[in-house]
């Protein structure tokens, strides 16, 4: 993972997972890996229903492969 790779030590506690934004699976995210992101080290069942979440948004809304999205925040 490329946050691993920027970081000189692994901060992460047990059970913890990395969270990413943009989201690693999008175009502009840290799967990108220009390091042009930010990350937050979550509980695992936390990301891992996050990603379930995303994946139904994806497929609910049909988001498809390089579709431009918009990501509002409040």
């Amino acid at each position: 993972m490329e946050v691993q790779k920027a970081l000189p030590y692994d901060p992460r506690q047990k059970g913890e997972q990395c969270d990413e934004f943009p989201f690693a699976s999008t175009y502009e995210g840290a799967g990108k890996g220009d390091g042009n992101f930010s990350v937050r080290y979550i509980p695992g069942d936390a990301n891992n229903a996050h990603g379930r979440w995303l994946n139904a948004w994806y497929s609910y809304d049909r988001i498809l492969h390089k579709d431009q999205f918009y990501i509002g925040f409040r």
